[in-house]
């Protein structure tokens, strides 16, 4: 029987590391029935990492599957509408099932964890690292980063910034620091969450984050907003209610300044099951197919 030939859209790292780990972890999973191709003009069917309709100008082959990342980074979600239509799966975090037509099929599923990060938990004494944030880091807050910051400043905590980018006059010595995330390699990175108490995944407009997801399995505590799409974080994160400015920065605030409770051995093992990349990647191919 002739194997479908897939194209998986391989972004490089230091364009998107989380889609650089899910064009990989989709490859590793796939089955004996896909052959995945590397030019999309031989492809039966493409995989597309949907952020923005714009995202979808380099669609070739005339069968496609989407990532849905975002819903917010250029209006509603009925920008979406016509490429939910046309694709054959619709894969994301978002529980979206009701926005999709019935003859679209969709795969609701958080990103998997690669296996360098799963180094469970660690005893408090060992973290001297507060909290983490990361992302493309504009000025402006869009992603809560600064409140995070604000708020590590005055609570006396340390944080560390995972981006390409520092904002200037923000680095803070002893306090708030940066990490070129994409000049360090996947086991440095992993000992870096393990020296913390938490990792933000305050996002506004990209969904999932992660890295939460990734120090969660580190031992880390995901720090998040109270909203459905980070309900993958259920009995494992920490969570303040979406708000902006000082009420947020008071929320953080009060949960840095809180007696930290380490991520315990159960918690850590569904952790690992639930982003599990052999399960999560497995689980769309099945979709799929």
């Amino acid at each position: 029987m002739r194997r479908i030939k897939v194209y998986v859209e391989a972004l490089p790292v230091t364009l998107s590391q989380a889609m650089h780990r899910v064009a990989r972890a989709l490859t590793a999973a796939a089955p004996d029935t896909v052959e995945v191709v590397r030019d999309a003009a031989e492809a039966d069917l493409q995989v597309l990492h949907t952020i923005c309709p714009g995202a979808v100008g380099a669609l070739q082959a005339n069968r496609y599957a989407m990532i849905q990342y975002c819903l917010n980074t250029a209006g509603g979600t009925e920008q979406f509408a016509g490429l939910w239509g046309g694709a054959e799966v619709v894969w994301s975090y978002f529980d979206i099932a009701e926005l999709l037509p019935s003859s679209t099929r969709f795969y609701h599923a958080p990103l998997g964890v690669d296996a360098a990060f799963r180094s469970g938990p660690t005893p408090r004494c060992d973290r001297d690292i507060d909290v983490v944030t990361s992302g493309y880091t504009d000025g402006h807050g869009a992603e809560a980063i600064s409140e995070v910051w604000e708020a590590a400043y005055r609570t006396g905590c340390k944080a560390i910034h995972l981006g390409p980018r520092e904002i200037e006059g923000w680095a803070v010595p002893g306090h708030i620091m940066f990490e070129n995330v994409h000049g360090i390699g996947d086991e440095e990175l992993a000992a870096l969450y393990g020296r913390a108490r938490f990792v933000s995944g305050l996002r506004r407009v990209e969904g999932f984050e992660l890295p939460a997801a990734e120090g969660l399995l580190c031992g880390a505590r995901p720090l998040v907003f109270d909203r459905m799409d980070m309900h993958w974080y259920r009995g494992t994160g920490s969570f303040v209610h979406e708000t902006a400015g000082e009420i947020l920065v008071e929320q953080i605030a009060d949960v840095l300044v809180a007696p930290w409770q380490p991520v315990g051995e159960s918690e850590w093992e569904a952790a690992c099951n639930r982003f599990s990349w052999e399960r999560v990647a497995t689980g769309f191919w099945e979709a799929m197919l």
